[in-house]
């Protein structure tokens, strides 16, 4: 889910404690640490003085015609804590909009994403492209589909459509490097979300001054987290909840004093439930994220 732009952080675990000094309340849950997915790092050129986060996307959203493909990524000159379970009825929220960076962010050089062949090297599913230099820089890509930290960053890659890849299957994420350290990788992929309550088949009405539920059944695979996000364009502002548990806890709860924070007087609005299959690249001062993602979105009205 493309990001329109940037948001100033106002986050919270619940509305009750929101405070506005750039906290994030609630994610101090258990830690998760991630697979390690064998990286074989590769002279890219990198900065090994500068400490980079990164992380890359391939994201399956379901549909009665076979649904849509996409990838994303983007990396930082920072240290981006990992995607984690909240506890319950925590959420991290933002309500202010802010403007774009004016400058690109590092990279990693053109990303493939395959599929896995022991026979044959086949050819990529999508490549991921960095923006060109600063001209062509438009600062504010940005994904709204894995939650507040990436968020808030300026997205150096922008959205790729792919091919289609099988749910469950693993695939080669390769990257040659530039600012960030060269990798080759496997990016893990989960089910698709079933018994999804209610249901995205059609927009969702959300009622403020109620807690909003949402359910599934869980997967088999161990350490999936499922994160629902709520998001509006509303005069003056562009409210976005993102609420993460455990794919085995099989339900999220978004409460009524945060949807309070949320306006009647929306422009648009839309609800999104993912589930994240996840494994991590570490290589000295380098994290990256890979992520494999199952979707449902939708409308939503907020009344």
């Amino acid at each position: 889910m493309r990001r329109a732009g940037f948001l100033v952080l106002i986050p919270l675990a619940a509305i009750g404690a929101c405070q506005t000094n750039n906290q994030i309340f609630g994610r101090d849950a258990g830690r998760r640490t991630g697979t390690d997915s064998g990286a074989t790092p590769m002279d890219g050129g990198a900065d090994a003085t500068v400490f980079y986060s990164g992380v890359v996307l391939a994201k399956a959203t379901q549909g009665a015609d076979g649904g849509t493909y996409m990838a994303f990524a983007d990396f930082v000159a920072d240290r981006i804590p990992p995607l984690e379970a909240q506890p319950p009825g925590s959420c991290s929220c933002t309500f202010d909009v802010s403007a774009p960076l004016d400058r690109r962010p590092p990279d990693v050089g053109s990303i493939t994403v395959a599929p896995i062949d022991l026979r044959a090297v086949p050819p990529p599913l999508v490549t991921l492209t960095p923006f060109g230099p600063s001209l062509d820089y438009p600062g504010a890509q940005g994904t709204a589909d894995l939650g507040l930290e990436w968020y808030l960053k300026p997205g150096g890659y922008p959205y790729a459509d792919s091919l289609a890849w099988s749910p469950g299957s693993s695939l080669v994420v390769s990257a040659p490097g530039h600012n960030v350290p060269g990798f080759s990788a496997t990016l893990l992929t989960g089910a698709p979300l079933a018994g999804v309550t209610p249901s995205f088949d059609g927009p969702v009405a959300i009622d403020r001054s109620q807690g909003f539920q949402v359910s599934w059944t869980p997967d088999q695979t161990p350490n999936e987290l499922v994160m629902l996000t709520i998001r509006q364009i509303a005069p003056g502002a562009e409210p976005a909840c993102f609420c993460v548990a455990a794919d085995a806890a099989g339900d999220l709860l978004l409460g009524a004093d945060i949807l309070l924070q949320f306006t009647t007087n929306q422009i648009s609005g839309s609800i999104e439930l993912e589930r994240f299959t996840l494994a991590t690249v570490q290589d000295g001062s380098t994290t990256i994220e890979l992520v494999g993602a199952t979707a449902l979105q939708t409308t939503a009205t907020i009344r």
